[in-house]
């Protein structure tokens, strides 16, 4: 996952007339498609160093979130599946063929 800076501005926060850096950041996956994008603001005297160290947490977060959930997408198309297969089958009766039991 990749993630780009689009932005980083000084901002006052309303509530609290505080001044923050407000920093609008775009999330791409290994082909580059924008998979999110996120606004997340960071005391003013926050250091390069600390705030990048930041959005990485931010990225990894991210991808595990993705990550989780393809897995639950996947878990619930078996579900799914088997919620068919339920509907379908409760209250079948399966019959045996005479013949059948002849050959055993």
């Amino acid at each position: 996952m990749t993630t780009k800076i689009i932005s980083i501005e000084k901002e006052t926060v309303v509530e609290t007339n505080e001044t923050q850096l407000a920093v609008l950041i775009e999330l791409s996956n290994e082909a580059g498609d924008v998979i999110r994008t996120a606004r997340l603001g960071f005391a003013i005297d926050t250091p390069k160093e600390t705030l990048l160290a930041e959005l990485e947490k931010y990225a990894q977060a991210a991808e595990t979130d993705t990550a989780n959930a393809e897995r639950n997408a996947e878990l619930d198309a078996k579900h799914a599946i088997a919620d068919e297969t339920i509907a379908a089958l409760t209250g079948k009766t399966v019959e045996v063929a005479a013949e059948a039991l002849q050959n055993n």
